[in-house]
């Protein structure tokens, strides 16, 4: 997904996410996505974003979810 957007008012915006490889359902995928970009917006360092991504989603659908290659400009 390269360019995509919420188009929601107030739905956090994922213009930026650019997803290489996935292996999940189109609304869990949505989900994570919105998931990134919340943690974009809350920290700076990239490993902070990833460890806040991996806690949300293993909350969310279940342990043993891998988070991998977050950049940050």
């Amino acid at each position: 997904m390269e360019g995509a957007t919420s188009g929601a008012v107030g739905a956090p915006d994922v213009s930026k996410a650019v997803v290489k490889n996935v292996d999940m359902e189109a609304d869990m995928q949505q989900s994570v996505l919105e998931i990134a970009t919340e943690s974009m917006n809350k920290f700076q360092l990239e490993k902070d974003m990833a460890a806040f991504i991996k806690r949300t989603v293993d909350d969310q659908y279940g342990p043993t979810w891998h988070t991998s290659e977050i950049w940050h400009s």
